[in-house]
């Protein structure tokens, strides 16, 4: 079962927003089920800050690092982070494949993430770029995802991801691919959430 999530205690603007908030999202706050206090978190793909907010206001972390691309929700994030005066959260806009220029290896104990769910040419296509960046493959797609986690992350830490059932056999792939062990999945509805640790 999935623990109930309180978002209770902050507020997330995302007025102007075309991707707003999705089930998904509060269904991956839900997942996480580690213990992250004193730990340094990486969000990819952070859209208007809702997990990375709820992460600092759930657990004593040391930091969190939110990572977004597009112009307007990274706007967002970063307005959002200030209305919940949220000090522990630093916004970096860049692109996920970049990341490596940015920051070091080995520095983070936990990345989590609720990617692009749909490979490009697959899925409906919506009219807004910002939808289209933040639900098909366009700026990143799994194997990027795997590859960023395993270069951040350290040895043992842990990327929790969720993705549709559909994408099944590509998240074990991946997870073997780039040595990382499945320690828990569940599932609601079409997505499988996933918890992966670093070998």
């Amino acid at each position: 079962m999935f623990k109930e999530v309180n978002i209770e205690n902050f507020i997330i603007k995302q007025e102007g927003l075309k991707n707003k908030i999705n089930e998904d999202s509060l269904w991956l706050c839900s997942f996480i089920e580690q213990d992250l206090n004193q730990k340094k978190v990486v969000e990819l793909g952070s859209g208007s800050g809702l997990i990375s907010i709820f992460i600092e206001k759930n657990f004593e972390v040391k930091e969190v690092i939110s990572v977004e691309v597009e112009d307007v929700a990274f706007e967002a994030l970063e307005e959002n982070i200030k209305i919940n005066k949220c000090r522990k959260i630093k916004a970096h806009r860049g692109d996920i494949k970049k990341l490596k220029n940015n920051f070091n290896p080995a520095l983070y104990d936990s990345i989590v993430t609720n990617p692009p769910y749909y490979k490009i040419g697959h899925g409906k296509q919506p009219l807004s770029t910002e939808k289209l960046l933040a639900r098909h493959e366009i700026m990143c797609n799994m194997q990027d995802i795997f590859n960023i986690s395993s270069y951040l992350l350290r040895k043992s830490g842990s990327l929790i991801v969720c993705y549709p059932k559909t994408r099944d056999e590509e998240v074990v792939a991946n997870a073997e691919n780039f040595k990382f062990k499945l320690i828990e999945k569940k599932s609601n509805n079409k997505i499988n959430f996933y918890w992966l640790i670093k070998d």
